[in-house]
């Protein structure tokens, strides 16, 4: 048969047809000694034989020729069937006789009929002479088309291939999904979008087919520390590359990012990511921070007795005689592999599957630390035996890990290993000897609670609406409802200068105001500040306990902000000295004479003309407002306008 050579483009319609190769279409064709090689043609299909020849009344096949039928281009042979002068003449029919390449004969009577697919030519060899009367050939033709790749944008992608179309994007773009990954802008065809960047077309005419590439779209990713945000770019399902890691924030260190912001503090440890990939919508990482107690590496306490300990943290490993290792430790809690996923470590094996328990002995279940079942059983683990039998293992009140081997799981044994050296890991089996697998007690070397992705400092103020602060940490007060002030002396009085951008420095003591009595939590920031000045700050900032007497040296007075008779402000500190709580200031001063027991506030700053005033020492009171415009007609403490001046009521 003739080999089907010429590229079917697209896949053609289908349809049957027959040939008939008549003898008397033949007389007279070879010799008629011993026949010779002739070849009858007709459309699609020719048979040839090599010993040939046609009398008057019958074809022959000489014995010991060959047969050779051949499809044409495009064809498929599914049938030959040779009609016989007789049913068994010179031995025809007899088995054994004819043999075919390919496909399969059947013999019934004077038929012999040849089924099977063939698009390359195939021979019958006959050991004995055959005659006949027609042979009929049956065939399928297949139409082939043309199909044109094109891409809807050469400079987003390119495209290549016709019954199967690769297409190549550009960086920045992609394919289209399903349907929407190509379009047939002429003629028919079926297309198949597998996915993967390949299309698979069934044409049914000459058709074009457009492969329709688009931007990868984008998305952003915020990543917040501590209110400070960041915020990238990135394409759908591109790698998230994480940032490094935050500096410590308000002695509390970075231990990953999460994706839910937590309020406040929590003692339970968030699910923490260090790699991802980019979604189809924006998100928002939050550095997590906690209190760091302890230091150093992990220590491991074998579990010997019925004594678990729920929210403890464990892992599976055994301790080995050899000198040169003395832990052996489970890293991977898929099933075992006797060749890499056991560890050895002389020290602390970093690496070791860590899960906390929850529940008692008898009814176990495992967490992993990203909140997740070790394995889908509550009292077993899977690992995998040396033979590949899959085993349920189960921890008794000892800590002895007990498998179940069989294909029922049925039969319980003490699984044990050893350690091959030939082999490069640690083989399983269900022997009597040998060292059994105990779980562990991690001991941390460093433990962390109070878990926050915001970390502020409480500030309280109180009725008198006026504080002083000082803090060993950058703070943030914007936004808070609590504003800060530069404090220095004018000689009379304090001139006080508000932080405009609210970023206090580190140990700096500042002057606090708020209309409401309340706890602030300040945010802890580690954003840049322009509008703090030395030089207009004469606040000593504390925070330890400090004793602050009069007399601050080198000329200087100090003075403590207080609320007394004179109302609030600045008042000259005691001769011997008083202590003052920590995380307070202290006004230090060579501004003020050093007979002058009080320092009000500077109205040029404030706004405000008097201090601890009552109502009926206002002079020439005829109408309060508070800060709203509203009137007041009997005012108590607080903020109001008289006489269009500010004044503070504190009485």
């Amino acid at each position: 048969m003739l080999l089907l050579c010429a590229l079917i483009v697209g896949s053609g319609n289908l349809w049957g047809d027959t040939v008939t190769f008549n003898y008397a279409d033949y007389k007279g064709e070879g010799t008629t000694s011993s026949g010779s090689s002739y070849t009858m043609v007709k459309t699609d299909v020719s048979i040839g034989d090599t010993k040939f020849y046609g009398n008057n009344s019958q074809a022959h096949f000489y014995a010991s020729g060959t047969s050779t039928i051949t499809p044409a281009s495009g064809v498929t042979i599914t049938q030959i069937v040779l009609t016989a002068t007789e049913e068994n003449y010179n031995g025809y029919q007899s088995k054994g006789t004819v043999t075919a390449s390919a496909g399969s004969l059947a013999h019934s009577g004077v038929t012999l009929t040849w089924t099977g697919s063939a698009t390359s030519a195939f021979t019958i060899n006959h050991s004995k002479q055959i005659r006949w009367t027609s042979i009929v050939v049956t065939y399928t033709k297949s139409v082939s088309y043309t199909i044109t790749a094109v891409s809807n944008n050469n400079s987003w992608g390119t495209v290549s291939g016709t019954t199967t179309i690769t297409a190549v994007p550009n960086d920045g773009f992609r394919v289209k999904s399903g349907d929407d990954g190509y379009t047939v802008t002429s003629g028919t065809a079926t297309v198949v979008n597998n996915g993967d960047n390949t299309f698979v077309v069934s044409p049914s005419s000459n058709c074009t087919v457009q492969i329709n590439f688009e931007a990868i779209p984008t998305h952003s990713i915020t990543w917040n520390v501590n209110g400070a945000t960041t915020i990238e770019s990135y394409g759908e399902d591109a790698s998230i590359d994480f940032p490094s890691n935050p500096a410590s924030i308000g002695g509390k260190v970075f231990i990953g990012w999460s994706k839910a912001e937590i309020d406040g503090t929590t003692e339970t440890k968030p699910t923490l990511y260090t790699e991802g990939v980019m979604g189809i919508s924006d998100i928002t990482y939050y550095a997590v921070f906690a209190t760091a107690t302890g230091g150093g590496e992990d220590t491991y306490e074998k579990i010997t007795s019925s004594t678990l300990d729920t929210g403890a943290t464990y892992i599976f490993g055994a301790e080995q005689s050899s000198t040169d290792h003395t832990m052996w430790y489970l890293n991977s809690y898929a099933e075992v592999d006797k060749n890499s996923t056991w560890g050895v470590s002389s020290t602390s094996p970093g690496s070791a599957i860590k899960f906390t328990l929850s529940g008692t002995a008898s009814s176990l279940k495992a967490i992993d630390e990203s909140g997740n079942y070790l394995v889908p059983w509550k009292t077993n683990f899977r690992m995998e035996s040396e033979n590949s039998n899959k085993a349920l293992f189960s921890i008794n009140a000892s800590g002895v890990m007990t498998g179940k081997s069989g294909a029922d799981g049925t039969t319980d044994v003490n699984f044990r290993y050893n350690y091959n050296n030939g082999n490069g890991g640690f083989r399983w089996y269900d022997g009597s000897t040998g060292t059994q697998a105990y779980l562990y007690k991690v001991i941390p070397g460093t433990t962390y609670s109070a878990y926050c992705t915001s970390i502020t400092e409480p500030v309280t103020i109180s009725s008198a609406m006026y504080a002083t602060f000082c803090s060993p940490y950058k703070l943030d007060y914007s936004g808070t409802g609590v504003k800060a002030y530069m404090a220095k002396s004018t000689g009379s009085s304090v001139k006080l200068t508000e932080v405009e951008d609210g970023i206090v420095p580190a140990n700096a003591g500042v002057v606090l105001y708020s209309e409401t009595a309340n706890t602030y939590n300040i945010p802890v920031t580690s954003a840049a500040g322009s509008d703090y000045d030395a030089e207009k700050n004469e606040l000593v900032g504390i925070n330890v306990r400090t004793s602050v007497a009069a007399d601050g040296g080198d000329g200087k007075t100090n003075y403590i902000l207080s609320n007394e008779d004179a109302g609030v402000g600045f008042y000259k500190a005691k001769t011997s000295g008083a202590y003052l709580a920590a995380h307070r200031a202290y006004l230090s001063t060579t501004g003020a004479a050093a007979s002058r027991s009080f320092l009000g506030f500077d109205d040029e700053t404030t706004g405000i003309e008097t201090i601890n005033t009552n109502p009926e020492t206002v002079s020439g009171v005829q109408e309060y407002y508070n800060l709203n415009g509203q009137r007041v007609t009997t005012p108590t403490k607080g903020l109001y306008i008289v006489n269009g001046k500010k004044v503070i009521i504190n009485k």
